[in-house]
């Protein structure tokens, strides 16, 4: 471990702490991170740890409760000794260093440990992104570089929280100032000063519009990422126009909407350069205000960031997902075609206890099967290459069908399905059948054996709604608008033996959405949870 007083480790944590990141609140975006790790690595644990002065701070704890231990017990302190490598223990209870840690022999066992450390932009090693598992084990390439990748990730969103903050906190001591007539010139000089060394660090473009003329001012920065040169003039109209027809009218949708509201509008899209026609992908910041002199008058103002390597970055993590659920497909076949043929092997010889076995290796490789394509369907969504073969067909026959292969399968609950008339819906068979599915096994997963599921088909005014009603445990009400977010789980006692990586739902809402159709859920805690979702029922022929 690290010398505590040495001016190195000052340094460090004086950089550690710059960030304002220890003991603030649960964040989705670092969330997402972790358990996109842990799925990649297949791991029980992903952690995002900083390392303090005398603990380790979780900021996301993907797969554990605590938020943090001491540091004299941490695999990351010692992780970031070396912060170019990556840190692999395979077997910490063969490790001098771990094999008496209480975190070895004790909560929770861990025996594989791999950590990437995070550097800042001055090569402090602020912490670590790990992953962690209670049986030996090593990572592959793809799963290490996987990991340098989301750890690069976690670096990025921490400079541009960092950078925000920077930035609304002069922004809002500018207009303090502005607001304030009694104010000093010599105050405002400051105050001006401050905003331009935060908008310089940041890297962010500025501009001003004139609503009511439309005539735009925009910074050297702004016309840099425009594509425009310093010395040429460029109109509001020439800013729209770079603007990548995809997202130009929700652009101007969102400039028009920031009159009516107080805080900042955000938005991302991307444009397309005046001169080279490379594409970049921008976060916009706009502040609409109106002059103190003359209230008539509106103005609109704002920030521009350059987050094309961000966007890049999302782009090889899906891309990552991806290669790695095509490269588990094939042993994963190969494991199938050998369990069939040794399962065949045991029944024609009477071998009831290898049969069994047998039965639930084929049980696993379907569990695997189903995770792999939740990956390859998320990678798919990512790259916007999820096709619809869009065909019309009754809906009741559906629901049929799924009744039948439901009451084969499913034992452990009384699943009851309410008689449906004859619903002609035009859409993607297989991707609606997926969606009721997934509702189904979900209600088993999370409701007591015994327990009654009920599947309802009703239509009204032109449209058809399917929901599925479970008596279980309900979903706490502080994380129902998250529920069908990618990679989101619940976290709580109830969920630790609950298997899954949370993006069975967001499959879920992205296929019914791409029918143009709308998806819900209600819920009440330790009663029930119904999801359904709505779709337009297809048009009589003429």
């Amino acid at each position: 471990m690290a010398d505590l007083t040495s001016f190195n480790e000052q340094k460090r944590l004086e950089a550690l702490h710059s960030y304002d990141i220890l003991d603030t609140d649960a964040e989705g975006d670092f969330d997402d991170l972790t358990q996109l790790a842990a799925a990649i690595c297949d791991t029980p644990i992903s952690l995002i740890s900083f390392v303090d002065k005398d603990r380790q701070w979780f900021k996301s704890h993907h797969g554990l409760d605590e938020r943090q231990t001491d540091r004299c017990h941490s695999f990351c302190s010692h992780a970031i000794q070396n912060p170019a490598h990556l840190m692999q223990v395979e077997d910490a209870q063969n490790d001098q260093r771990f094999q008496d840690n209480p975190l070895v022999t004790g909560s929770p066992d861990i025996r594989f440990y791999a950590g990437i450390p995070l550097l800042d932009s001055d090569g402090y090693a602020l912490g670590s992104l790990c992953v962690i598992d209670n049986k030996p084990k090593i990572l592959n390439e793809s799963q290490q570089k996987a990991l340098r990748t989301i750890g690069n990730q976690v670096i990025d969103k921490l400079l541009l929280r960092k950078n925000n903050k920077k930035l609304l906190l002069a922004n809002k001591n500018l207009m303090e100032s502005n607001i304030k007539l009694k104010a000093t010139e010599e105050r405002l000089k400051e105050s001006e000063k401050r905003l331009k060394a935060a908008i310089s660090a940041a890297n962010l473009a500025t501009w001003q519009m004139d609503f009511h003329n439309r005539q735009l001012s925009p910074s050297p920065r702004m016309k840099e990422l425009f594509d425009f040169n310093a010395d040429e003039p460029m109109s509001c109209e020439d800013a729209v126009n770079q603007i990548a027809e995809s997202h130009r009218q929700q652009v101007i949708d969102s400039i028009y909407s920031s009159f009516s509201k107080v805080e900042p509008t955000e938005f991302e899209f991307p444009i397309i350069g005046f001169h080279d026609k490379k594409i970049k992908w921008l976060c916009a910041n706009v502040q609409s205000y109106q002059d103190m002199e003359s209230p008539n008058i509106s103005y609109l103002s704002g920030t521009i960031a350059d987050i094309t390597e961000r966007k890049l970055d999302e782009q090889r993590r899906t891309d990552i997902v991806g290669m790695v659920s095509h490269e588990l497909r094939n042993p994963l076949t190969a494991i199938k075609a050998y369990a069939d043929l040794v399962n065949r092997l045991a029944k024609k010889a009477e071998d009831g206890f290898l049969s069994d076995k047998m039965s639930k290796i084929d049980s696993q490789v379907k569990r695997m099967e189903t995770l792999i394509n939740g990956f390859l369907d998320v990678a798919r969504l990512g790259e916007g290459k999820i096709m619809l073969e869009k065909s019309k067909f009754d809906l009741a026959n559906l629901i049929n069908d799924t009744e039948i292969d439901s009451l084969e399968k499913i034992t452990s609950h009384k699943i009851i399905f309410e008689p449906a008339e004859i619903c002609i819906i035009e859409a993607d068979r297989n991707k609606i059948e997926q969606v009721v599915v997934n509702f189904i096994n979900n209600a088993v997963k999370y409701s007591p054996d015994e327990s009654v599921i009920t599947v309802n088909c009703c239509i009204q005014a032109g449209f058809v709604t399917l929901s599925v009603k479970d008596q279980g445990m309900g979903i706490p009400l502080k994380y129902r608008p998250f529920i069908f977010d990618r990679f989101f789980r619940v976290e709580s006692d109830a969920m630790k033996n609950k298997k899954g990586f949370g993006m069975g739902l967001y499959i879920c809402k992205e296929i019914i959405e791409r029918h143009n159709g709308q998806i819900g859920m209600q819920s009440n805690e330790d009663v029930g949870t119904t999801f359904w979702f709505r779709l337009p029922v297809a048009l009589a022929s003429a």
